[in-house]
C-alpha cells in the first residue's frame, strides 16, 4: 500500500445562512457573544442582511460599544432589514446617547 498523508486542517466553508444561524445558537443557546459577534461578522461580510441588528444588538447591549453598534443599525436600516427588535434598540441607543450628549 502507499503512503498515508498528512491531512491538512482546512476550514469548512459554510454559508452566510449558516454562520448567521451558528452565531444566532451561540447568542441565544450558549450565551457567548463573543462567538455570536465572529459568525455574524462572517455571515455580514458575506451581506447576509438579517445579521446586521444582530450585530448592533450584541455590540449595543453586551459591549456597550453604541458608536459601532449605531453603525450597524443604520446599515440594516438602509438596506431595510431593520427588524422591530433591533428598531426598538436603535430607538433606545439614539434616546439614550442623545440625552447624556445632546450636541454632539
Amino acid at each position: 500500500m502507499g503512503k498515508k498523508r498528512k491531512q491538512k486542517n482546512r476550514s469548512v466553508v459554510r454559508s452566510a445562512k449558516d454562520n448567521y444561524e451558528r452565531g444566532m445558537d451561540h447568542c441565544f443557546n450558549e450565551e457567548n457573544f463573543d462567538a455570536a459577534l465572529k459568525y455574524l461578522l462572517i455571515a455580514a461580510k458575506s451581506e447576509y442582511k438579517p445579521a446586521y441588528g444582530e450585530i448592533g444588538i450584541i455590540l449595543n447591549r453586551e459591549k456597550n460599544e453604541s458608536d459601532r453598534a449605531e453603525e450597524w443599525f443604520k446599515k440594516a436600516e438602509k438596506e431595510s432589514s431593520l427588524f422591530p427588535l433591533a428598531a426598538y434598540e436603535y430607538g433606545m441607543l439614539l434616546y439614550l446617547v442623545r440625552i447624556e450628549n445632546p450636541y454632539p
